[in-house]
């Protein structure tokens, strides 16, 4: 984040790269989470299923 805080503070040609990095990190993140969720959503069905 502290790029894009400069970036924003001085914009120039670095800007577009920081806004490149930082979406494909929060596309990963995103994609990771959902992952989790997932994994969690299946022992949470298991268990219902078991009961």
């Amino acid at each position: 984040m502290p790029a894009l805080i400069l970036a924003a503070q001085d914009p120039g040609p670095g800007l577009a790269q920081a806004m490149e990095d930082l979406a494909a990190s929060v596309r990963e993140e995103v994609k990771m989470r959902q992952g989790i969720e997932a994994d969690r959503q299946k022992t949470r069905t298991t268990v219902r299923t078991s009961r």
